[in-house]
Formats: structure tokens, C-alpha cells, sequence
């Protein structure tokens, strides 16, 4: 088994996720979301990622709110996805939702190799792994679907599985239902969508490690009417424009950046130096209490994500109507 030096970092992340796990240190922020908002930007990354392996990947979206902590969720629907791909090689895989009694359940199904009835109860346990049709995986020690079992005792979301050898698996998560907006949250998100106006001309710099993350942003604001200026880091966006006199509206920042730059020291660099600070905003997946303080301690204001485009709108408008406010962080 060959592990290059990327697999021995993700294998030592994937351990300590474990401990803190076993540990009691990892607690669910459960909040009230539409389902979509967490699986739609799933859906499209898994989807580019099984036409390289020639899976047919289907998704099967829901407006359905669920109670739980996205990120989280969002760990356990990614590592069921990734198992499936593995499994099914130039396969098919569906990604859905089906309507329960007080829940809805998320199935990841596939083609692939299936489990026998007498493996189902061990796939969950740390280090079991299954052998793949395909052998370009020699780095998976099967701590995937351990960490699925794990983190759905933090959420109290039950797991099952359902398989026949040599026709494919079901994986279900049952997640409890959320609160659905009320027609006076409609109401408010429609006057919000009305509010574009407010954002037409604003100019905006989006700094963000990850291209593809930037491309998806400036697409988005560009439809809101918005002028954006995309970069990978500070030193990326003063060689685009002058950060001290250049005109700026919004400052959106994701927090995680590279060679040890996060999204709270750049914005401060870049606020010190002009006569007004920018309006800020940060983007991250990070929850803890410490970054939250921070970000309060700023004035600098807070999503995490999944971000829905209807939320960092309503707070693009907040920030450009309220621009030297202190403001604080919104889950």
C-alpha cells in the first residue's frame, strides 16, 4: 500500500476527527433549513466528480426544511456519495430525498458490488473496508462510513443500509423535519429578492482559495447587478488594484486561505490602511465560539456554510445599508 504525502495529511485529519468524536468534543448547532440549500451544491460537485469515473450520478432535490446541523450532514451525505462512487464504478448512483412520517429520509443509492447481509453491521466499524471492483483506492482504510456512524449519534440521525451482493446498496439517513417558512417568510424573502436595486454597481471584492469558489461567487453577484473583483489572496488583489484608494463597496472573504493567511487578518490589513473600513463579510465552515468572538470583536460580519444565495443576499444588503455598523455573526 503506497500513500503519498496529501493521503498520510487527509489519513491523520480523518483520525483526529475520529478521537475528537469519541471524545464528546464534537457537538451538533441544529438549526431549520431547506434541504436543497445543503445537497444542490453537493449534487454539483459529486456530479463532475462521477463523470471523470464514468458514473452516472442522478440527484433528486426536495424544498423540504430538515432540522440538523448542515455542516455536519454535510460530512455524512459527502462520505456516503464517495463510498458509492467507489463501489460502483461506471455505474449509476442517485442522490434523493423521500418524504417520511416526521422526517425525510436521504438515500444514496448505487449499482455497485453490494454488501452481504453478514458485513452490514460491520462496515461501520473503524478500518473495515470492502474490496473494490476497481484498484486505483490503495489509500481508503474504511474509516468513511465510521465516521457516518459516529456522526449520526452527535446528530441523533439514524443510519440503515440496505444491500444485495452484486446488485447494488441503499444508504438512508433519517433526518427529523424543520420548521417551513411561513407565508410572512416568503413575503420577506420576495422583498428581499426585490432589493437587488441595492446591490447594482456595488463594486465587491470576493478573495477566495479555491478558483472555482471565486467563478461560482462573481457569477452570482454579476447577476445581482454587482461589479466583482476575484482574487486568491491579498498579495493576488494588490496586483489587480490599489487596496488603500481603489472604490469598494463589500468585502467578501472566505476565513481558510493559503500559506497561513485567513480571511480576519487580510480584511484588517486591507481596513487599517483605508480612510473607511469596507464592509465585511466572512465566509466559513468553521463554528466554533473562538472565530464567532472574533468576528463580533471586528465588527465584521459572519455565514457559514452551505451558504443559500437568498441568505448572503440579505446580508450583502444589510452591510451595504448599514455600512459602518458593528454587526455580528449569522448562522
Amino acid at each position: 500500500m503506497s500513500f503519498s504525502l496529501k493521503d498520510v495529511e487527509s489519513l491523520i485529519t480523518t483520525l483526529i476527527d475520529i478521537s475528537k468524536l469519541d471524545a464528546g468534543a464534537v457537538t451538533a448547532d441544529k438549526q431549520s433549513l431547506p434541504v436543497r440549500d445543503l445537497l444542490d451544491n453537493l449534487a454539483d460537485e459529486f456530479g463532475l466528480a462521477a463523470e471523470k469515473q464514468g458514473v452516472d450520478f442522478r440527484y433528486v432535490s426536495s424544498s423540504t426544511s430538515v432540522y440538523t446541523d448542515p455542516q455536519l450532514l454535510g460530512r455524512i451525505v459527502r462520505n456516503l456519495v464517495t463510498n458509492a462512487l467507489r463501489y460502483a464504478p461506471e455505474g449509476k448512483v442517485l442522490l434523493g430525498c423521500r418524504r417520511q412520517e416526521n422526517g425525510i429520509s436521504l438515500d444514496v443509492v448505487d449499482t455497485g458490488v453490494g454488501i452481504p447481509k453478514e458485513k452490514q453491521s460491520e462496515i461501520f466499524r473503524e478500518f473495515c473496508r470492502l474490496e473494490a471492483k476497481h484498484e486505483n483506492q490503495h489509500t481508503q482504510l474504511g474509516l468513511g462510513l465510521a465516521i457516518v456512524d459516529k456522526i449520526s449519534r452527535v446528530l441523533g440521525h439514524t443510519v440503515s443500509v440496505r444491500s444485495s451482493p452484486g446488485k447494488g446498496s441503499c444508504f438512508s439517513v433519517y433526518v427529523p423535519y424543520g420548521e417551513q417558512p411561513s407565508s410572512v417568510t416568503v413575503h420577506n424573502v420576495m422583498s428581499v429578492l426585490d432589493q437587488s436595486v441595492a446591490l447594482q454597481g456595488a463594486r465587491v471584492w470576493v478573495i477566495d482559495n479555491d478558483p472555482n469558489i471565486c467563478a461560482a461567487m462573481a457569477e452570482l453577484l454579476t447577476q445581482w447587478g454587482c461589479d466583482v473583483l476575484s482574487a486568491s489572496s491579498l498579495a493576488d488583489l494588490q496586483s489587480q488594484c490599489d487596496t488603500v484608494r481603489s472604490p469598494v463597496e463589500l468585502l467578501l472573504v472566505d476565513y481558510h486561505l493559503d500559506n497561513g493567511e485567513n480571511g480576519i487578518s487580510l480584511a484588517n490589513f486591507i481596513n487599517e490602511q483605508r480612510a473607511l473600513p469596507v464592509p465585511t463579510l466572512l465566509v466559513t465552515a468553521n463554528r466554533s465560539e473562538v472565530l464567532s468572538h472574533q468576528v463580533r470583536e471586528h465588527g465584521y460580519l459572519m455565514l457559514f456554510k452551505p451558504v443559500s444565495p437568498v441568505r448572503l443576499k440579505t446580508t450583502l444588503l444589510h452591510l451595504i445599508k448599514t455600512p459602518h455598523l458593528s454587526v455580528s455573526s449569522v448562522k
